[in-house]
């Protein structure tokens, strides 16, 4: 997959991303979540549940899987989220259980912040008040393997890796993100 924002001669920024993927059907569909609506992360490793929310913006995207996973999503503010695969290196932070409701798996993460945030500032300052977790993805048997890329209709972008069990932040991006190896090596 590949990911690029470009910049438009009225100042204007839009952003897309290809999909590629042909080891099985994602049963793409397009879904929108109103405003207010509940949202839950996955089931931690335990068993407990993980993150409860509500949306405090509505927002439409390209779930997967046949459940709300989106791969691409955009709230009514305008911003958007992408997640490009990254195997071989996404590695999440460590599950504690007393953490549970304040844990989402990688497959949660677009649907959590494009529901609780307008700008990449807001997505930053908010990236430590959440935990994403290694729960594995039924389909795939393994955590989703990862990375994402949010933009907003300033022209901000962040790029947000799990890598070492740790959260890294790219702000200084190029506008073009593709899948493995991570991001510093993109640069």
């Amino acid at each position: 997959c590949t990911y690029v924002q470009l910049k438009a001669e009225d100042n204007r920024y839009v952003a897309g991303r290809t999909m590629e993927w042909g080891a099985y059907d994602l049963l793409p569909a397009l879904a929108i979540v109103a405003r207010g609506s509940a949202l839950s992360a996955m089931k931690m490793p335990d068993g407990k549940d993980g993150a409860k929310w509500t949306a405090k913006y509505g927002f439409t995207g390209i779930s997967l899987l046949g459940r709300l996973v989106h791969a691409d999503a955009i709230n009514e503010k305008g911003l958007a989220g992408h997640l490009l695969y990254l195997p071989g290196f996404a590695e999440y932070q460590t599950y504690e259980p007393s953490e549970a409701s304040k844990s989402i798996a990688p497959s949660d993460f677009l649907s959590y912040f494009v529901s609780q945030f307008a700008t990449v500032d807001e997505v930053k300052n908010a990236l430590d008040s959440i935990r994403v977790v290694a729960v594995v993805e039924p389909t795939l048997d393994i955590p989703m393997p990862v990375h994402y890329v949010i933009n907003d209709p300033s022209g901000a972008e962040i790029v947000i890796e799990y890598v070492g069990g740790k959260v890294t932040t790219h702000t200084k991006t190029v506008g073009i993100m593709t899948n493995s190896p991570p991001y510093d090596w993109h640069l």
